[in-house]
C-alpha cells in the first residue's frame, strides 16, 4: 500500500504544480513535442522585479510616487509611464530626461531644447 500512497502524493504534487504554473503569467515557448512534465517546466515566469515595475507604472496615475523604489528601477518605471500624465503630478517627481523627451516629442512638433536650458524637462 505504500507505493499507492507515494503515487497519490506524486499526483497531488503534479496537480498543485500545474495549478501554480497556470496562475502565473508566463513567456510563451513552442513546447510541441515535449512530454507533459517538461512542458510545465518550459514556462518561464517574469522576474518579480519586472512585475513590480509594471504595477508601479500602471498605478502611477492613482499613486504618483517614486519614494522607496530603488534607484536602479526608476528609469524602468519612467519608461513605462504614459506621456499623458498631468505635468502638475510628474514635474516635481520625475527627473529622467528620457521621459521628458518622450513627453515633449509627443506634445509638440518643433522642440528646441537649446531655447530651454538644454533640458527636456
Amino acid at each position: 500500500t505504500r507505493w499507492l500512497h507515494d503515487g497519490a502524493a506524486e499526483q497531488t504534487r503534479r496537480w498543485e504544480e500545474t495549478a501554480l504554473l497556470a496562475a502565473m503569467p508566463a513567456t510563451e515557448f513552442d513546447v510541441s513535442g515535449l512530454y507533459e512534465e517538461h512542458a510545465l517546466r518550459a514556462a518561464v515566469v517574469k522576474p518579480l522585479a519586472d512585475m513590480c515595475v509594471s504595477v508601479i507604472a500602471s498605478n502611477f496615475k492613482h499613486r504618483p510616487t517614486l519614494r522607496g523604489i530603488p534607484t536602479r528601477y526608476i528609469h524602468r518605471v519612467t519608461e513605462l509611464l504614459p506621456t499623458t500624465l498631468a505635468l502638475e503630478v510628474t514635474a516635481p517627481l520625475i527627473d529622467d530626461e528620457a521621459y521628458w523627451k518622450r513627453c515633449a516629442l509627443s506634445r509638440w512638433d518643433n522642440c528646441q531644447i537649446t531655447d530651454h536650458g538644454s533640458s527636456w524637462k
